[in-house]
């Protein structure tokens, strides 16, 4: 998987906290999410962010 992919997407009307995994950062970031488009690297907790890519990001 892409870990690299980024956050950008269309812009929507929502208004959602959401968590992003930085690979350069090796750390999740926050980000707010328009509800729409964007990708597998959006997660609701910076918990679940961390769970996700630390074990899947760095095979």
């Amino acid at each position: 998987k892409n870990f690299n992919a980024t956050h950008n997407g269309p812009t929507c009307l929502g208004n959602f906290p959401r968590y992003f995994y930085n690979s350069s950062s090796t750390s999740c970031q926050l980000f707010t999410y328009g509800g729409c488009g964007g990708n597998f690297n959006n997660f609701e907790t910076e918990k679940e962010c961390m769970q996700r890519c630390h074990t899947e990001c760095e095979e």
